[in-house]
């Protein structure tokens, strides 16, 4: 069986494609289990699905250009804005190359690094609509 190996993502917030500065992209889709049980359950512990808590994670490698990702994500906090994610981006939204999309509360962008090395961001921001899959 053939490994997926991630070679060029696609990035894209707010219609802005930020592929160029991703170094790490990842989409938690998590849904919250909720204690359910009753005493009719015969000592067995039993949980149901609740709501679903999904997050988008990026690690930004910042470039002298500040335009290019602080000039764009600096205004966008405090917003609600779209993101889209293919693991590629030839033919983003096919079957070899499902592209993830929604909305993302942008709470916080941070700008910084080590002396010496290059600036980075790690941001983990709340996805706050369904992820829609696109796969055809």
């Amino acid at each position: 069986m053939d490994k997926l190996v991630i070679i060029n993502p696609t990035v894209s917030i707010d219609g802005n494609d930020l592929s160029a500065a991703v170094s790490k992209v990842v989409i938690k889709g998590q849904i919250e289990m909720q204690e359910a049980t009753t005493a009719g359950d015969l000592g067995v512990k039993t949980e149901e699905f609740g709501l679903e808590d999904n997050m988008l994670e990026i690690s930004f490698r910042h470039t002298a250009d500040s335009s290019l990702l602080e000039g764009i994500l600096w205004p966008l906090k405090g917003s609600k804005v779209a993101f889209s994610v293919s693991k590629a981006a030839a033919n983003p939204g096919t079957l070899a190359n499902p592209s993830y999309t929604g909305t993302v509360a942008v709470s916080g962008f941070d700008i910084g690094g080590q002396v010496g090395q290059q600036s980075t961001a790690d941001v983990s921001w709340r996805i706050v609509t369904p992820i829609t899959r696109t796969a055809v």
